[in-house]
């Protein structure tokens, strides 16, 4: 196997707004992943899986508009706006044919990069489909449709830091950190647009149009059994067991995901 390739980090302007991005490997040998991170995070969340695949492929890291270093865009995006402004940024790094992975927020990114354009993504790897009834999304399109509670609610940064101890897995004290602070950096009122947009999104239609190969995780999470349900909509997918693996998967099970997506994406 290839040595892993230093990540780089830069940013696409693109007329109105600047999107960060992280880039490893090489274009030449494979054709390349591109992942989308859920909110409120950004690219960052791929690090160490980044590293690890960037031996055998170029891998490219965005922060999705809004969070991590990208600026917001000036109103509250649509998956369809996500998705536009992003593959912007694919089409100036020169990626024509491509694959596509995505966790939670990122999963639903992905799915609709892919049946937006067909003949440029061939394979999709979406982790955490947030696929729900319509009353339940209705519901919570109400409930992050609103500003972040950081200044009106006394306990809400506080509640946010317990919760998220609790459910730190294997992740350092630095890592952890690194996440924490992602997800203050999106901000009062847009920290929940990627939120937003996922559950104002017709998933459902989406997944009945894609056609393309999918293989779809089903990690030990919030989401799994969305996932599971998900994957009967869906006209090539096939689910892979990591009962094993927790939401800290990207952190401790890093090695494991890469074996299994190259697998799949080198068929």
């Amino acid at each position: 196997m290839c040595q892993t390739q230093q990540i780089k980090k830069n940013y696409y302007y693109d007329g109105l707004n600047h999107i960060h991005y992280r880039i490893a490997g090489d274009a030449k040998s494979k054709l390349p992943l591109v992942c989308f991170h859920m909110s409120p995070y950004s690219g960052d969340q791929f690090v160490f899986l980044q590293k690890e695949l960037s031996a055998e492929r170029l891998v490219l890291c965005p922060d999705t508009p809004g969070y991590g270093n990208s600026d917001a865009p000036s109103t509250p995006p649509r998956i369809e706006d996500y998705v536009e402004l992003l593959m912007s940024l694919c089409d100036r790094l020169g990626l024509d044919i491509f694959n596509v992975m995505g966790f939670h927020t990122g999963s639903v990114i992905a799915l609709e990069m892919g049946r937006s354009f067909p003949d440029r993504i061939k394979k999709i790897i979406p982790i955490g489909i947030p696929l729900m009834e319509a009353a339940q999304q209705k519901e919570l399109s109400e409930q992050y449709s609103v500003e972040r509670g950081y200044f009106s609610e006394e306990e809400f940064l506080s509640n946010r830091w317990k919760q998220g101890l609790v459910n730190r897995g294997g992740q350092s004290n630095e890592r952890f950190l690194s996440y924490f602070s992602d997800s203050l950096s999106a901000g009062v009122e847009r920290g929940n647009w990627g939120f937003a947009a996922v559950f104002k999104f017709a998933l459902r239609e989406c997944l009945a149009e894609i056609n393309q190969p999918v293989l779809i995780p089903l990690p030990n999470e919030s989401l799994k059994m969305n996932s599971l349900e998900a994957s009967k909509f869906l006209i090539n997918a096939q689910t892979i067991d990591w009962s094993h693996m927790s939401s800290d998967l990207f952190e401790v099970n890093f090695k494991e995901i890469a074996d299994a997506f190259n697998i799949f994406l080198d068929k």
